[in-house]
């Protein structure tokens, strides 16, 4: 029974490790001031690389990322 429960306790923790590319803050400060002026409403709360969504879905306001280089960091390749 205790095995059960602890299984059940440690399964988000399994998950959280799956998404853990991440862009550079250098990158994504960059990228925050270039949005700023253009005018673009991305939402930082979430890693561009990974899943961001932006308010508004146009084609000019992709960001496109090579996650290749080790796996756990990303680089925007364009935008």
């Amino acid at each position: 029974m205790w095995f059960i429960v602890l299984c059940v306790m440690l399964l988000p923790f399994a998950f959280a490790s799956i998404d853990t590319t991440r862009l550079p803050s250098e990158e994504v400060e960059a990228l925050r001031e270039i949005g700023r002026k253009l005018g673009k409403d991305w939402n930082f709360e979430e890693d561009p690389c990974g899943g961001w969504v932006s308010n508004m879905t146009y084609n000019d306001d992709t960001v496109s990322c090579n996650c290749e280089t080790n796996g756990t960091i990303c680089h925007v390749v364009s935008m």
